[in-house]
């Protein structure tokens, strides 16, 4: 004779809840392409708020033509004006070059990549699971 509590589902522990809630607001999130592009009209938007209100910023800033650390006042720049859009597309390498992490990054996305589209890591994954005690692995 069955029970109830054999028929009934088991509730799932509170780390699974948890993880599939992420998932779930994970699968609702937009394609990357798209949130870099809502990010971008987002900064755009309020470079363009604060510049209207005068904001700006006071810091201690590298003034790299005499080489020395000076105090430096930076005012915001609208980017939602012609000069604006101009100084973007002209600047959008600079940006991206001058920043340093971004080359370890790209090698790093590139190193990857390769790995993943020559099989190396779909191999190791393999190799790693045949080699992992039973006990260790959850269903």
């Amino acid at each position: 004779m069955k029970t109830m509590e054999n028929t009934a589902a088991k509730k799932p522990s509170l780390l699974n809840r948890w993880l599939n809630g992420i998932e779930r607001v994970g699968n609702k999130l937009p394609h990357p392409i798209t949130l870099f592009a809502i990010l971008v009209l987002l900064v755009i938007a309020v470079s363009a708020v604060c510049s209207a209100m005068g904001v700006s910023a006071t810091g201690e800033l590298v003034n790299r033509s005499k080489g020395i650390v000076e105090e430096q006042t930076v005012e915001v720049v609208s980017l939602l004006n012609a000069e604006g859009f101009k100084y973007m597309l002209l600047n959008a390498i600079g940006n991206f070059t001058g920043f340093a992490p971004l080359g370890v990054v790209l090698v790093a996305m590139f190193g990857i990549g390769l790995a993943e589209d020559s099989g190396f890591i779909g191999g190791l994954l393999k190799r790693t699971v045949e080699i992992t005690p039973a006990a260790l692995i959850t269903r």
